[in-house]
């Protein structure tokens, strides 16, 4: 059940972007508005300045605690692959919301620039909002579907397995009624997708798989033939950002923690997965080694994660769980932690 306050904060952004003019495009789910849940994603290239500003106004309306922005997924060369990551978070008084909104700058396929989604406008309820082109929805859709289908550990997870049945259902249904979709998304880039259509219909995922696999590669060549410098700058640009996201400023907070009382060991646990249930964090694993992270853990860090570690003596940057701290206290400790992991835009006095 979608709350209150998440329905009218997503009801308030869009009036305040569409009053204040924004070039925006919802890129899914718009169809649920205002229930997209704690996630709304958008295309949009207008100057961070006047998101912020009207963001701020939206949070303080609708009584946050504060919001951040979250900058990790800038890239140092390439803007065209910025995403800019916003975070709505309610935490005091034993009440726990969030709410990521992620404005992309545009979209990638192996690296190198893919399409910019036309934006349309749609009215929903009569609400007015602009939603990006169908095409390019459905387009987005085939490749989400093949990229959860490719990870084999996403792959097994319910949500996910549900996620892909969706997609895939609204793909198809969107072919069966536009019989040039398959020309199209070939003409954008899905160089094979009529035969992936075919098989997703069959339900062999398998054979959808290798079509779209098929379709990344031949896509990948021809960029580079066709632009040999466009594509070495665009290629060293993302493994650049790729070793910032892994290795260098993750996204994900590594946190120690020092117990007065080894028994509240537990009660961190706890709160952890309270703040994953909440959807605060992507996931949480111990720290397998003291000196070095694994690359379970930097996946983990990459993707808004957080990794804990556990000592006797207090160091630099450590969290002190003191005897007498409770689940509330403890979880709000862990979110001013992850607040200021990022740039604090507005904070609820």
């Amino acid at each position: 059940m979608i709350s209150k306050k998440l329905q009218n904060t997503a009801k308030q952004i869009i009036k305040e972007f569409n009053n204040n003019k924004i070039h925006y495009a919802l890129a899914r789910n718009y169809e649920k508005f205002p229930n997209f849940g704690r996630d709304i994603d958008f295309f949009s290239s207008e100057p961070i300045s006047k998101l912020k500003k009207i963001l701020n106004s939206v949070a303080k309306k609708n009584k946050w605690d504060c919001l951040v922005h979250d900058n990790h997924f800038k890239s140092a060369f390439n803007k065209s692959s910025d995403i800019d990551v916003f975070h709505f978070y309610k935490f005091k008084s034993g009440k726990y919301e969030v709410l990521h909104l992620d404005f992309f700058r545009g979209s990638l396929l192996l690296g190198l620039p893919f399409i910019w989604p036309l934006i349309t406008k749609k009215l929903i309820n009569k609400k007015e909002l602009f939603i990006i082109d169908q095409n390019s929805e459905n387009i987005f859709k085939l490749l989400t579907i093949n990229s959860h289908i490719s990870n084999k550990n996403e792959f097994q997870k319910k949500y996910i397995k549900k996620k892909i049945k969706l997609y895939s259902k609204k793909v198809i249904t969107y072919s069966n009624k536009n019989k040039n979709f398959e020309i199209i998304a070939k003409n954008k880039g899905v160089f094979f997708a009529k035969k992936a259509i075919y098989f997703l219909k069959k339900n062999n995922h398998e054979q959808f798989k290798f079509y779209m696999n098929f379709s990344r590669i031949i896509f990948f060549i021809k960029y580079f033939f066709l632009n040999p410098l466009s594509f070495l700058f665009y290629i060293s640009s993302r493994i650049i950002d790729l070793i910032n996201h892994y290795f260098l400023n993750p996204t994900g907070s590594v946190i120690n923690f020092c117990l007065e009382d080894i028994k509240h060991k537990q009660k961190i646990f706890n709160s952890l997965n309270l703040l994953k249930n909440k959807n605060f964090i992507s996931s949480w694993k111990l720290q397998k080694k003291k000196v070095i992270l694994n690359s379970t853990e930097r996946k983990i860090l990459e993707r808004h994660g957080v990794i804990v570690s556990f000592n006797s003596d207090i160091k630099n940057g450590s969290v002190l769980i003191k005897k007498n701290y409770d689940l509330n206290k403890i979880v709000s400790l862990l979110v001013l932690r992850l607040v200021k992991k990022n740039s604090l835009i507005y904070q609820r006095k």
